[in-house]
């Protein structure tokens, strides 16, 4: 079964790296944050009810962070940019869905 411990658990190394995001739980379920660097405030607070909601969000932001990572906004990604931003968010996701 999904949990929020879990899916955290599988994307910790994303979420050390990718400092523009951070998760916090709270008790109606995890809130997902981004911060913007330039106007040095948040930009999205979303709160996340289930887990598989919140391994939705986490697997948008790790394509986002891979994308921004290697192109920083030089330039649109091309189909097999895209493609291996989303295989790196895919294996996140296996991580969280492989049996313990």
């Amino acid at each position: 079964m999904l949990s929020f411990e879990r899916v955290l658990e599988a994307f910790r190394e994303h979420l050390t790296e990718d400092t523009g995001v951070e998760v916090v739980p709270t008790r109606h379920g995890c809130t997902f944050l981004t911060w913007d660097d330039r106007r040095e405030n948040w930009d999205t607070a979303e709160i996340c009810l289930t887990p598989e909601a919140l391994l939705d969000r986490l697997t948008g932001a790790v394509e986002s962070y891979e994308q921004c990572r290697l192109l920083d906004g030089t330039r649109d990604p091309t189909d097999a940019e895209r493609k291996a931003f989303a295989e790196a968010a895919e294996r996140y996701r296996k991580r969280c869905l492989e049996r313990p």
